[in-house]
């Protein structure tokens, strides 16, 4: 990579930093640095949605001549992602980044980071609550992630008037710790008793990170409940296993609404068989790449936190994976990188992640 000297970098950096101060500007950056490290720590290695957003780090990273790593448990383990964390420090890596499976564990060694002159931030589940974090790449609001999957369930029991749709509904989540999971649980929960006077979720459970488990769970479900009317994967890793439990109770088709957030590849065949209705998420390709590019931009000097209003971010090159503008949200320091994506069998081979 090209080097620039200290000061075209900064003054490069300080006119961006003016630009996005500015409501409704753009901000970018100059893509020629020193090389900095930008680490990312994904809930669970392995699965396809964490796959995506890995390639999507790696594009950024080539673009930007950042160093990516990406590291993370083989199995949905917040201790193991806390020690590969630790060494992360360890290693001195500028940037550290990580999908928290527990914000409680995971706080400490943030502050630990920031006294180090490192920058730890979180992306697709957050610590909110840790001062240490700079900020969170969140993937779609929650509120609209929330009401995607209860609005589509609701339509299809409903078609003629969604409001006053009758039905029982339960949840298969993943990791109990997972802030992102339970906050998606939470708001699903309150828009029900909101918006919804007929709806009841009757379960919320809990069935780690595997695909079996998830099987398991579901089979429980389905036979403590057996006039259900719509079951909800809540993580991808959830998707299969639940997929697989619709379909060998005979519920695929009319008998059963099933959906959750997977990705299209995780829900394709469950979608195509008719065991799945719909999946909602967002492009986790996308994401990565924001989150890369985020890294390398506070590693080179960009404070998010000081723009006090809402701002569109332009990260170069991420335009081929996301249709509309990454948006700076000062509320809770979030970089959103847009609203989300609905998945059903019309459009499900548009997509390769």
């Amino acid at each position: 990579m090209q080097k620039f000297t200290r000061a075209s970098i900064v003054a490069a950096l300080l006119v961006t930093l003016i630009i996005g101060f500015v409501p409704g500007a753009a901000v970018s950056a100059q893509e020629n640095s020193d090389k900095t490290s930008v680490a990312f720590i994904p809930q669970l290695v392995g699965i396809p949605y964490f796959s995506a957003m890995k390639k999507g780090g790696n594009e950024a990273a080539k673009r930007f001549g950042v160093e990516f790593i990406y590291q993370g448990p083989t199995d949905v383990n917040a201790p193991k992602q806390l020690q590969i964390f630790d060494s992360l420090i360890k290693q001195e890596v500028e940037a550290i980044s990580l999908s928290v499976l527990d914000p409680e564990s995971i706080c400490p060694a943030m502050e630990r980071a920031e006294k180090q002159g490192l920058i730890p931030f979180t992306s697709d589940s957050d610590a909110p609550n840790c001062d240490a974090r700079r900020v969170f790449i969140q993937q779609a609001r929650d509120k609209d992630l929330a009401e995607a999957i209860i609005d589509g369930i609701a339509k299809r029991l409903n078609s003629d008037n969604p409001s006053q749709a009758e039905g029982t509904i339960a949840f298969v989540s993943g990791n109990p710790t997972a802030t992102n999971l339970n906050t998606w649980m939470d708001l699903m929960e309150e828009y029900v008793g909101a918006s919804f006077p007929n709806l009841e979720i009757v379960a919320r459970r809990y069935a780690g990170g595997t695909s079996s488990e998830a099987y398991q769970t579901a089979q429980d479900i389905l036979t403590a409940y057996p006039d259900l009317d719509a079951i909800v994967g809540v993580p991808s890793t959830s998707i299969p296993g639940v997929g697989q439990a619709v379909a060998d109770s005979g519920l695929s088709g009319d008998g059963i609404i099933y959906t959750g957030y997977g990705s299209p590849l995780t829900a394709k065949d469950y979608i195509k068989s008719g065991a799945m209705d719909f999946s909602v998420l967002w492009n986790p390709k996308a994401l990565g790449y924001l989150t890369v590019w985020a890294g390398w931009m506070m590693d080179q000097g960009i404070d998010f936190t000081k723009f006090e209003e809402k701002v569109d971010l332009k990260a170069p090159g991420i335009e081929s994976l996301n249709e509309v503008d990454v948006q700076w949200l000062p509320k809770n320091d979030t970089i959103l990188l847009g609203p989300p994506l609905v998945i059903t069998k019309d459009n499900v081979d548009n997509y390769n992640f």
